[in-house]
């Protein structure tokens, strides 16, 4: 769910022919839809975690993690749907990055967006929900992983469900840092958190075997099947290209 991304999301999808105004739609729906998941969690596990976290520092960021996920889904929500607001947003854009577009563009924009929302929001609410399940048992995997580790190194009793509280609140904190991937964030506020339920030396190791099996692999492995797919991308091209000089020689 990092956040910093969305902008080049949406110019991912248009580039693959998809409208702005629906590629802005399912990019946006999409990060509520992780801020609904998130902020639910939050809301049933903010009890076991306060029992749980010692009263310090630590505490302090993940409690922020929990009101900054309250705060971003209100204001996310309230941008997507309030068209006064939208507005307003938008010419703000306008004046920044000195953009030349009229009122007339602007309002027939928000127009298309409002009518993409309804067809998603309103006449296919399914969707919405498979993808928030889908997102939920995403969270379940990763905490699997996690809890797995941190019971490999700390014998001290802690429940998966109460990893899961103390994860999903971090992950708030952490994703809103607006670096690739959220690098950097994510290690230092596990760093902070871990250190004081487990101890620093161990929460290193932790946060180090974790992010490599769940990031920095999976970043190598789409590296290679990206260059891989591009490469025969490119010989389909060349070898496309020879086949029409051929056919237009004959």
């Amino acid at each position: 769910m990092s956040i910093g991304g969305q902008p080049y999301q949406i110019y991912h999808l248009t580039k693959n022919k998809i409208k702005g105004t629906d590629a802005t739609n399912i990019v946006i729906s999409k990060t509520l839809e992780i801020s609904f998941v998130i902020l639910f969690l939050d809301l049933i596990f903010i009890k076991s975690v306060l029992k749980i976290m010692p009263k310090s520092f630590g505490l302090s960021i993940v409690l922020i993690g929990f009101f900054v996920g309250l705060a971003i889904s209100f204001a996310i929500f309230l941008n997507f749907v309030n068209r006064k607001i939208l507005k307003k947003f938008l010419f703000f854009f306008k004046k920044i990055f000195k953009l030349k577009f009229t009122e007339q563009e602007v309002n027939d924009w928000i127009n298309n967006l409002q009518e993409s929302i309804k067809i998603l929001w309103l006449k296919n609410p399914w969707l919405l929900f498979i993808d928030m399940l889908l997102y939920f048992l995403t969270l379940l995997l990763y905490n699997s992983i996690l809890f797995l580790i941190v019971k490999t190194y700390v014998p001290k009793e802690i429940s998966f469900f109460s990893l899961l509280g103390i994860f999903v609140m971090m992950n708030t904190v952490a994703y809103y840092i607006p670096t690739p991937g959220s690098s950097g964030g994510i290690e230092g506020t596990y760093q902070i958190v871990f250190s004081e339920l487990f101890g620093p030396s161990i929460a290193i190791n932790i946060i180090t075997i974790y992010r490599f099996v769940t990031f920095y692999v999976i970043l190598l492995l789409g590296t290679i099947f990206f260059t891989i797919s591009n490469r025969n991308y490119i010989m389909n091209l060349e070898n496309g290209g020879e086949n029409n000089v051929d056919n237009k020689g004959h």
